[in-house]
């Protein structure tokens, strides 16, 4: 796929399990040349991941 989304991919799940799935994740970034977005609060995942690029803010109903 050109885009993967993943909404707390990693919220349930053990430090071995998170590091698994952002190995998958940059996998499909690097080989296939997919794009992943990740939606999640888990600091293991910004920490898991190279090459991050950040937006911090929020779009509501009616924002431009």
């Amino acid at each position: 796929p050109r885009l993967l989304l993943a909404d707390e991919p990693t919220a349930s799940l053990d430090d071995a399990r998170t590091e698994a799935v952002i190995h998958l994740f940059q996998e499909a970034s690097e080989r296939l040349g997919t794009a992943v977005l990740i939606a999640t609060h888990d600091a293991r995942v910004e920490q898991g991941i190279d090459g991050i690029t950040e937006y911090w803010g929020s779009m509501t109903k009616g924002s431009q």
